[in-house]
């Protein structure tokens, strides 16, 4: 299990009713969702302006309830984690970024490359999450 960090100090923690998603405040001006069994962050930071105090799950855990000494509270969705497949991961950055992951990271991809990697992406299942609007 991972240490759940964050860079200053943690004021809330919540847990989801089912126990596996936690969530955490901080003076750090995020809150962050992690998974409670690996202790990996399914979230990207959740920022306010000013540090946040608090941070509680709705009942049905599909959202976030976020209070800051900014001032403000914030509803977030929760995302689904990313899943742990390496492939599709390292297909997806080099298909968005067309540069090659790994020893030749300073190097774009050819065409065919790319063209490759677009086919490797879609076998896999495409986006590794589908963005909530």
């Amino acid at each position: 299990m991972f240490p759940m960090m964050h860079n200053a100090q943690v004021w809330g923690v919540a847990a989801n009713q089912a126990e596996n998603r936690i969530v955490t405040g901080s003076f750090d001006r995020t809150a962050r969702v992690w998974d409670l069994a690996t202790g990996r962050p399914i979230s990207p930071p959740l920022m306010h302006r000013q540090g946040v105090s608090d941070a509680v799950f709705s009942p049905d855990g599909k959202l976030v309830l976020t209070a800051s000494w900014d001032g403000t509270a914030r509803l977030w969705e929760v995302p689904d984690p990313v899943p742990d497949d390496p492939d599709l991961l390292i297909a997806w950055v080099q298909v968005m970024t067309g540069m090659k992951v790994g020893p030749q990271a300073h190097q774009m991809l050819t065409p065919t490359e790319w063209n490759d990697n677009m086919k490797e992406f879609n076998r896999r299942g495409g986006l590794p999450f589908v963005p909530k609007r």
